[in-house]
């Protein structure tokens, strides 16, 4: 894996949250309302970026972030603040994965701040995303040698996209509802995705 297959992977990931993002954002007012398959398929939206973007997505961005930070002052302050924005969307998710399960529990008052939780968290992701893609993807290929990208192409094997994973029980009903209602939302089922 090169340089640009390892950005092309990063932007693919990108490409698949923001379409889940936007499904998500589609979904709330009807979440709101009570609407229980709204409220589960969002709860598996999130749920999917915790298990995925947070954990696995972001270790990679941390990687060459790192080796960024080690090849020049430009690419330390391109990153600046990155690991801490990736902290805070982790925290973010888990309190509106809270949220959504209140709501799921019959918490009607908690409708209001669901609403909020959700269009914060939406805001704060495409923020991010919109950072690393204008000012740190095309910076990596400028100061990365071809050993950094070579350690940074290895940490993009063996863990799949669980939305993606043939059979992966734990995000049909999602895999079933994006096919269904959203096809572009589905990631592709190549490798490391």
């Amino acid at each position: 894996m090169d340089d640009a297959e390892v950005l092309q992977q990063l932007w693919d990931e990108h490409r698949v949250t923001i379409r889940l993002l936007e499904v998500l954002e589609r979904l709330i007012p009807d979440a709101v309302a009570g609407d229980a398959k709204s409220l589960t398929i969002a709860r598996d939206i999130v749920a999917r970026e915790r298990e995925y973007s947070d954990l696995v997505h972001h270790a990679r961005e941390e990687l060459l972030f790192g080796r960024m930070a080690a090849r020049s002052e430009t690419g330390a302050a391109a990153v600046a603040g990155l690991t801490h924005d990736h902290d805070e969307l982790a925290r973010m998710g888990a309190t509106l994965l809270e949220s959504i399960a209140a709501c799921l529990a019959g918490g009607a008052e908690d409708r209001d701040l669901l609403r909020q939780r959700v269009q914060t968290y939406v805001d704060a992701e495409r923020n991010h995303m919109r950072k690393e893609e204008q000012r740190v993807f095309p910076l990596a290929r400028e100061v990365l040698t071809a050993e950094d990208w070579r350690l940074v192409a290895g940490a993009f094997g063996g863990t799949a996209d669980p939305l993606a994973a043939p059979g992966a029980p734990a995000f049909q009903d999602l895999a079933e509802w994006l096919l269904r209602h959203d096809p572009a939302a589905f990631p592709s089922r190549g490798p490391g995705c």
